[in-house]
């Protein structure tokens, strides 16, 4: 389930879970997501989604594309696919609020949503939203083990299809 942290309308929301065996990481989960927001407000807006896991990264966000057949370009996205030797994947110290764009949004990937506000500057001014710590601070107590994507926005023609997968 998904909120947004200002007036906004979200439709044709679809969710894809699945399993697949990796080759190098075993039983993986998949969970693909889609919808169309509508920015009822005028400026930026962000849509919230509190995801069952504590492991996720910007590599985790794959692209589907914007056409209409995302469930078959998910499974083609999951494809393992050969990675160079000179990538240390794993290396990397995880950083309290990972910062990264996605299509049209500027997302902000956290394990502790509590950290999301002193990240916000890195997000363009024209798509940073207001934020409620203490909405940020509902899903810290009730949703610990999950990890939160503020999607941020601001589109002019108001419809922003989200299609990825993670």
């Amino acid at each position: 389930m998904c909120i947004s942290t200002d007036e906004a309308a979200f439709s044709g929301t679809i969710v894809y879970c699945g399993r697949q065996h990796h080759p190098v990481h075993g039983l993986i989960h998949v969970l693909g997501y889609q919808n169309t927001a509508v920015n009822l407000t005028d400026g930026p807006n962000a849509m919230l989604l509190h995801l069952p896991t504590r492991q996720l990264t910007p590599r985790h966000f794959l692209s589907a594309g914007r056409t209409g057949d995302v469930l078959r370009r998910m499974v083609a996205a999951v494809e393992p696919v050969a990675a160079g030797h000179d990538i240390a994947w794993m290396s990397a110290e995880p950083q309290p609020v990972q910062v990264f764009d996605h299509d049209i949004y500027t997302v902000l990937l956290a394990t502790d949503p509590t950290a999301v506000p002193t990240a916000l500057w890195q997000v363009p001014l024209h798509r940073r939203p207001d934020l409620d710590p203490d909405l940020l601070r509902f899903y810290a107590d009730h949703f610990p083990d999950h990890t939160i994507a503020v999607c941020c926005f601001d589109c002019e023609d108001d419809q922003v299809p989200l299609r990825a997968v993670a």
